[in-house]
């Protein structure tokens, strides 16, 4: 991948051998250490444009366990915050019998004791929307690339007006509403608004579509 390619802005595994990515996450304004592709799908697909995930945190973690009296720990690549509650995220290739049943008894196991969900999350999981990967990757190093870049408090108060009062449409007649402010600071606003989970928007191949459709969330 070309050290000018869309990651540039938002990366620097050019500076690393291997998949470990360094990547700037919007929504958790830091930069994450990533060790895998897998956990890059993971943390685009399902964390930083997620509209019900309020902040995650990546790291080597473990938590402890009691079975017949002997304790164990479990280890763990995530602790995120849903708005359902605390989960605890395992990123692998795969998992066999064993590892569907040992998820299974460490989610019921936290959930009683500590209401916290224990995910595994594998590759069965991620290949379902993986063309959604590279749109997203696209659109974050947009956002990452434009972060300091200053939008005028009328527009803004103008976005929220028209998302409150249609609820749902098109990016076409978002821009049509607000014509009087530029195309890219617009679509700047709506981007930030979908990251932070305010708005989500449906498309199939990329967010950039002027036809893609977004809608208020309600949570």
């Amino acid at each position: 991948m070309s050290a000018k390619s869309v990651t540039y802005n938002f990366t620097s595994r050019k500076r690393a051998f291997g998949n470990h990515w360094l990547i700037f996450s919007n929504k958790a304004q830091c930069v994450l250490s990533l060790l895998s592709d897998r956990e890059v799908a993971h943390w685009v697909l399902n964390l930083e444009f997620c509209s019900n995930i309020k902040s995650f945190e990546f790291g080597d973690y473990e938590v402890e366990i009691e079975i017949n009296g002997e304790k164990i720990f479990a280890k763990y690549r995530l602790r995120v915050e849903s708005n359902k509650g605390v989960e605890y995220h395992k990123i692998s290739v795969s998992k066999g019998e064993q590892s569907k049943r040992d998820a299974g008894f460490l989610d019921n196991f936290l959930w009683r004791e500590k209401h916290i969900r224990f995910r595994h999350i594998t590759d069965e999981d991620l290949n379902c929307q993986r063309q959604k990967i590279f749109p997203l990757l696209k659109l974050s190093a947009f956002l990452t690339a434009s972060r300091g870049q200053y939008i005028p408090s009328n527009l803004i108060d103008s976005a929220n007006l028209y998302f409150s009062r249609f609820r749902k449409g098109t990016l076409l007649h978002c821009l049509a509403a607000l014509n009087e402010y530029s195309k890219t600071t617009v679509m700047l606003q709506i981007y930030r608004l979908y990251n932070s989970g305010k708005i989500l928007i449906a498309f199939e191949e990329t967010p950039f579509l002027l036809d893609s459709e977004w809608s208020l969330n309600n949570e």
